[in-house]
C-alpha cells in the first residue's frame, strides 16, 4: 500500500512540476540500461582485478 501511495505521489509530483510522464520513462530505461553495462562490464572486470591481487599475493609470499 505504502509502494502505491509513493507511485501516486510521485506522479503527482511529475505532473505539478510539468515533467511529462515519457521523460520520466525514458530516464528510468535510461538507469536500467546503465545498470545492465555496469553489472555485466564492470563486475566482471573487478572480479578478474581481485582474482589477480590474490595470485600476485600467493606468488609475492612464496
Amino acid at each position: 500500500m505504502l509502494e502505491l501511495l509513493c507511485l501516486l505521489f510521485v506522479l503527482w509530483l511529475c505532473f505539478k512540476l510539468g515533467v511529462g510522464l515519457f521523460k520520466v520513462l525514458m530516464f528510468l530505461l535510461g538507469i536500467g540500461l546503465l545498470f545492465a553495462f555496469v553489472s555485466s562490464l564492470v563486475l566482471p572486470l573487478l572480479g578478474l582485478l581481485a582474482t589477480g591481487g590474490i595470485a600476485w599475493a600467493a606468488i609475492k609470499r612464496f
